[in-house]
Parts: C-alpha cells; sequence; structure tokens
C-alpha cells in the first residue's frame, strides 16, 4: 500500500554549487516533485525571505559565501518550520566546525557521492516523517 505522502508533489529547495550535480537531481526529483535549485546560501535565502516555502531543502554542506550551516542557522530565525526539514549533502567534513555540526542531534545527511536511489529514499522519508508529525501544510 502506498503512503498518500508519496502522491502529494513536494516543493523542494536544492542549494548546490555543482551545477551538473544540481541537474541530475532535478531530472530524478522533478517527475514526483517541484523543485527549485540555486548555487549557493544567498540564492537559497532569497525565496525563503520572500515568502516561498518548502517542504524540503537539500543543501550542500560547502556552499560558496553563505555556508549550509550558516543557512541552517538563519533559518531559525526567517523560517524555523524548515530547520528540520534539512538535508545536509556533503562528501565529509573537512574542519572541526563542520564535523561537529553534522555531530548534532537532528541534523541529516546524504553522503556524497550518493546514488540517486539514494536520493529518492531520503526525500520519500523525510516528507512521509513531515507528513506524519503534520508539518508541510502551510506552504505560502
Amino acid at each position: 500500500m502506498r503512503d498518500p505522502a508519496e502522491d502529494r508533489r513536494a516543493r523542494l529547495l536544492v542549494a548546490e554549487d555543482d551545477v551538473k550535480l544540481g541537474r541530475r537531481i532535478v531530472r530524478v526529483l522533478e517527475p514526483d516533485h517541484d523543485v527549485v535549485v540555486v548555487t549557493n546560501g544567498r540564492e537559497a535565502l532569497d525565496p525563503i525571505v520572500g515568502g516561498e516555502r518548502f517542504d524540503l531543502v537539500l543543501c550542500d554542506l560547502r556552499l560558496p559565501g553563505v555556508t549550509g550551516m550558516d543557512l541552517y542557522e538563519r533559518l531559525h530565525t526567517i523560517a524555523p518550520e524548515l530547520v528540520g526539514c534539512m538535508v545536509f549533502m556533503t562528501a565529509g567534513a573537512c574542519t572541526p566546525e563542520a564535523a561537529a555540526f553534522l555531530g548534532r542531534p537532528g541534523i541529516a545527511r546524504l553522503d556524497k557521492p550518493f546514488r540517486l536511489d539514494e536520493l529518492r529514499r531520503t526525500v520519500r522519508e523525510h516528507l512521509a516523517r513531515r507528513s506524519s508529525s503534520g508539518g508541510g501544510e502551510d506552504r505560502g
């Protein structure tokens, strides 16, 4: 039996500075979801500050300018409902700060390189979890 959360198109924000990987993510997820892709943290903040809402944010940990960690901290103020809806895509923690961040409780991650079926499963699981907790209803 299919989960009803799988049948609803979700709105996803993907913050990934690797343009080729961003395109691949869109190709995989767009048949089922509405996907907005940006290549840096500042671009990720713009639609959120502008009032757009997302069901899930897939975010590269190491973005130019505003990093994924910075974005996470800023969301606490501007869109706290998104804080628990972030999945960090990372090839590993290259600094002690990043390692400590990724070790925090509640920080979800998808390790690069990931398989496309892993990406789909991660998105499906996080959306189902959010749906079952009652989040994601008011998407602006």
